[in-house]
């Protein structure tokens, strides 16, 4: 283990912050993957939350293996997730809608939706801006006008939709998309309607990735804005309506990560988050793997002990309204999860704030660069 990365060499408030985080995400998580948290909890270390001391911490490469077995791709996972793909294949038979022009794409953009009709042209040109060359957006039958406002874009190539019914079917359409674009494009961004990704230091997305090519896929953690006090559902843009983030960068719901991957390089994907990997692990802007048996990365390949953001970053639109957090709770998560009561997500947003522009900032950069 990398000295640098010890729990010994950790200062007490990064331990602090390790135990809080780690607490928060098994409350949250204990009931999606509950027993690798029991196990990992229960195998690798005991401590004392109020005096935040830890004992046997150290991992043997014994405990290592028991994990990657328990956690990591196996054939066996990698067959039944393409068994149950083709068998809703079958049962649904999904509907594409594409006028695409071009046989390969350096960075593409793969969504699932349901009624996200009115920020969804936001998201497009946003994306396009950034770089984006093209959409593959998955309708879970959104009774919006989400096709209306998609059908330009389609005319045009840029956007391929894909009808895509169903509960809990987002890993279905991930696999279905990653095993349909191997050769079809160099990175392929697995991200919601309500996330904005960019780059902070350069001018666009395929600027930044020309220097992580060597890597299967780069995690960018979250920033996360809440209601910002917006009781009902705001006019205008989304990214101008809200502003209001987190003071401490490191809140858990900032270490969170989504996944920017190549798929040809991607075993399966059973998460909104992260994929599974033929060979090698994803890595953080900083180069840095992310990789559940290692500290570079706590406890999850979805999780990062710390934010890091400086190089790129996803602006999370979490919530939007507090009228349009409960419908969206109403809705539900396009993945299955259990979705909290709009109590404890208000709860959960009420930490001091700060304002935030880094959006508009990019925004109007790249705009004087074309």
């Amino acid at each position: 283990m990398n000295d640098s990365y010890n729990i010994k060499n950790l200062s007490k408030d990064n331990l602090k912050k390790l135990i809080n985080n780690q607490h928060i995400f098994l409350q949250h998580y204990k009931n999606r993957r509950g027993n690798f948290y029991r196990f990992f909890n229960k195998n690798l270390f005991s401590y004392n939350v109020n005096g935040f001391s830890i004992k046997d911490y150290e991992i043997n490469q014994k405990k290592i293996e028991k994990i990657q077995h328990l956690f990591f791709p196996n054939l066996l996972k990698k067959i039944k997730i393409e068994i149950n793909l083709r068998k809703y294949n079958k049962k649904n038979r999904i509907k594409i809608v594409s006028n695409d022009i071009r046989k390969h794409y350096y960075l593409s953009v793969a969504s699932i939706v349901k009624n996200e009709g009115k920020y969804l042209k936001e998201w497009i040109e946003f994306h396009i801006l950034a770089g984006v060359e093209k959409f593959y957006i998955f309708d879970n039958e959104s009774d919006d006008d989400t096709k209306i406002i998609l059908k330009p874009y389609i005319e045009k190539g840029i956007v391929d939709y894909i009808f895509f019914p169903g509960k809990a079917v987002q890993y279905k359409a991930y696999n279905y998309i990653i095993k349909k674009l191997r050769k079809k494009t160099f990175w392929l961004a697995l991200i919601d309607a309500d996330e904005f990704l960019f780059p902070t230091e350069d001018i666009s997305l395929p600027d930044f990735l020309k220097n992580y090519e060597k890597f299967p896929a780069i995690g960018v953690n979250w920033i996360t804005f809440g209601h910002c006090n917006h009781e009902k559902q705001q006019d205008g843009l989304l990214v101008d309506n809200y502003q209001m983030t987190f003071a401490d960068k490191d809140n858990p719901l900032n270490c969170r990560i989504k996944s920017i991957v190549r798929p040809k390089c991607v075993s399966y994907c059973n998460s909104p988050h992260f994929c599974h990997y033929k060979h090698g692990f994803a890595v953080d802007e900083n180069m840095n793997t992310i990789c559940a048996p290692s500290f570079e990365s706590v406890f999850s390949n979805s999780i990062t002990l710390f934010n890091s953001t400086y190089k790129i970053r996803i602006n999370h639109y979490w919530t939007k309204s507090k009228e349009e957090l409960k419908e969206k709770i109403k809705r539900g998560y396009p993945d299955g999860a259990s979705v909290d009561k709009y109590e404890n997500i208000i709860k959960r947003l009420d930490f001091p704030l700060v304002n935030d522009k880094k959006i508009i900032e990019f925004k109007n950069k790249r705009l004087k660069n074309i």
